[in-house]
């Protein structure tokens, strides 16, 4: 599992609202909410955490199978990467 550092791209702004990230990329208009969990990984994301650290982070506080999470979080920063939010 690689563990680069994942950047946000400057471009895209975010607030919560409800729990819930909402993000506006400002290159393209596109905007997006997230989950509870997905807030959670966008909010480690912002602090400069690895995916190793998130994935970490995740199983302690969800008491979950670390292969599926390490899927699905993989899998969610893949999306965030496709629609350039994180670089």
């Amino acid at each position: 599992m690689t563990d680069d550092k994942i950047t946000k791209n400057p471009d895209v702004t975010w607030r919560e609202v409800d729990g819930e990230a909402v993000l506006l990329n400002l290159e393209n208009d596109y905007y997006y909410s997230m989950n509870e969990i997905g807030t959670k990984i966008w909010a480690m994301l912002n602090k400069g955490k690895t995916q190793k650290q998130i994935i970490a982070a995740i199983m302690e506080e969800f008491d979950a199978d670390k292969k599926q999470v390490e899927l699905d979080i993989k899998q969610f920063i893949k999306d965030m990467k496709k629609e350039d939010i994180i670089r």
